[in-house]
């Protein structure tokens, strides 16, 4: 979460150096709006906690299955090819 507001931070004072730049300003909303998403979703797990209790988990447990089965379905099959691949920036 630091990098997301340490990456808002800079691409909104790159511009404001150069407001020309629309897409310095575009990138910077896109991580406020993405921490706003995380706060948001704090706040209704805890709601949806509280009224559910301990069968919260199942339901988180049910959802992180369906992302790791829908990841693991395209490492193996469409985006096989990218494993070997080194990332940019390392």
């Amino acid at each position: 979460m630091y990098q997301s507001c340490k990456a808002d931070r800079y691409f909104l004072v790159k511009w404001l150096k150069k407001k020309e730049e629309k897409d310095k300003l575009e990138r910077s909303l896109f991580h406020v709006k993405m921490l706003c998403m995380f706060v948001i979703g704090a706040g209704v797990s805890t709601y949806l906690g509280q009224i559910f209790k301990g069968k919260s988990v199942w339901g988180a447990a049910v959802l992180l299955m369906i992302v790791f089965v829908d990841l693991l379905h395209a490492d193996l099959t469409t985006e096989k090819e990218l494993l070997d691949r080194k990332p940019s920036g390392h």
